[in-house]
C-alpha cells in the first residue's frame, strides 16, 4: 500500500515538474541536498491531489478493517483483546499476555465447542463477534474445565448432593467435575458438553431444594425403622440390610428372600433403582440412594 502510495505522489511531482519546466531535469533528485527531497515532493503537489490520495489510502485501509483470525503463535493487542473476551466469557482464567498459547487456545476450543462452531482452536471473526455479543447472553458461560475456586468447591459439593459427582471437593475443575456435569446435562436433556451456565447452576440448585423439602415417606408394608448413616453394598448382612430389602420390595425393585444378606440380587435391586432415579449408578447403598428410595411412595 505504501508503495503504491509512493508511485502515485512520483508520478504527480514528476508530471507537475515538467508542466513547469519545459526542460526536465533527470538528475533533480541526485543534485538536491539530503532531506530536501521529499520537502520538495510535496511543495509541488497541489492540496487537492494530496486530499484524493488520503481519500484513496483511507479507503483500502477500510477495505482491509476486517477482523483478521488469531490463533497459536500470534501476539500483540488483538490478542489482548481477545484474551479479555474469553475472560469476560468464563472461558479463560489465565494471564492477560498478549500471546496466544496454549492457555488461549484450549479457551478458544471450549468458547467454539460450547457456541456449536468448528472447533480448531483458530479465533476468527465469526467468534471474536460472538463473543463481544456474549454480554447479552443470559446463558453466559460461568465454569469450565481448568477452572478453579471457590465457585467450584460449591459446584462440586452441589452435584455431589445430586448424586452425580463422588469424587473429592478440591476447588479444581478437572476430568471428574467435567464427567459428572455432563452426566448431570444428559439427564436433564441438555447439550452435552461439560461447561456449566447460569441454566445449569439454576437447574442443579432447583435438584436439590427439591430432594431436600421431600419427607420420607414409608408404605404401611415396610419398616419404619431408618437406615443406617453406613454405605451398605454386596457382602454386607445384619438388621439394615433387611430393612434395606423389606424397602426395595415394597417398591417393586426386590422380589427375591429377605435374609438380611446383601447378595447379588439385592446389588441387582439397587442398581435398577439408580438407573430409574437418574443418580450413579454403583449398586452402593449410600446417602443419595437412601433418601431417594426413602422418599419414593
Amino acid at each position: 500500500m505504501e508503495a503504491l502510495a509512493y508511485a502515485h505522489l512520483v508520478t504527480v511531482y514528476e508530471k507537475s515538474v515538467k508542466q513547469e519546466n519545459p526542460v526536465f531535469r533527470k538528475n533533480w533528485i541526485s543534485e538536491s541536498k539530503e532531506g530536501c527531497y521529499w520537502k520538495n515532493l510535496f511543495r509541488r503537489v497541489s492540496s487537492p491531489t494530496l486530499s484524493l490520495l488520503a481519500v484513496s489510502l483511507s479507503w483500502f485501509g477500510m477495505a482491509d478493517s476486517s477482523i483478521a483470525a488469531l490463533q497459536r503463535g500470534d501476539n500483540g493487542q488483538e490478542v489482548t483483546h481477545l484474551q479479555h473476551l474469553l475472560m469476560k466469557s468464563g472461558y479463560y482464567n489465565g494471564p492477560i499476555t498478549g500471546y496466544f498459547g496454549e492457555l488461549t487456545e484450549e479457551a478458544v476450543k471450549r468458547a467454539q465447542q460450547a457456541q456449536g462452531q468448528s472447533v480448531d482452536g483458530i479465533a476468527d471473526e465469526r467468534l471474536i463477534s460472538s463473543l463481544q455479543n456474549s454480554g447479552n447472553n443470559t446463558t453466559q458461560v460461568q465454569l469450565a474445565r481448568g477452572d478453579s475456586g471457590e465457585a467450584i468447591i460449591d459446584l462440586q459439593n452441589n452435584l455431589k448432593a445430586a448424586g452425580y459427582y463422588d469424587g473429592p471437593v478440591t476447588g479444581f475443575f478437572g476430568s471428574l467435575t467435567e464427567a459428572a456435569v455432563m452426566a448431570f446435562q444428559q439427564a436433564k436433556g441438555l447439550s452435552v458438553n461439560g461447561i456449566v451456565d447460569e441454566k445449569i447452576l439454576s437447574l442443579l440448585n432447583e435438584e436439590i431444594k427439591a430432594m431436600s423439602s421431600v419427607s420420607p415417606v414409608v408404605s404401611a408394608s415396610a419398616t419404619e425403622t431408618a437406615f443406617p448413616v453406613d454405605n451398605l453394598f454386596f457382602g454386607c448382612s445384619g438388621d439394615a440390610v433387611l430393612e434395606l430389602q423389606k424397602r426395595l420390595q415394597a417398591v417393586g425393585y426386590y422380589d427375591g428372600i429377605l435374609s438380611g444378606d446383601f447378595d447379588i440380587d439385592t446389588e441387582a435391586a439397587v442398581i435398577r433403582f439408580q438407573r430409574d432415579q437418574g443418580i450413579k449408578v454403583d449398586g452402593i447403598v449410600g446417602p443419595i440412594t437412601r433418601d431417594r428410595l426413602m422418599a419414593l411412595r
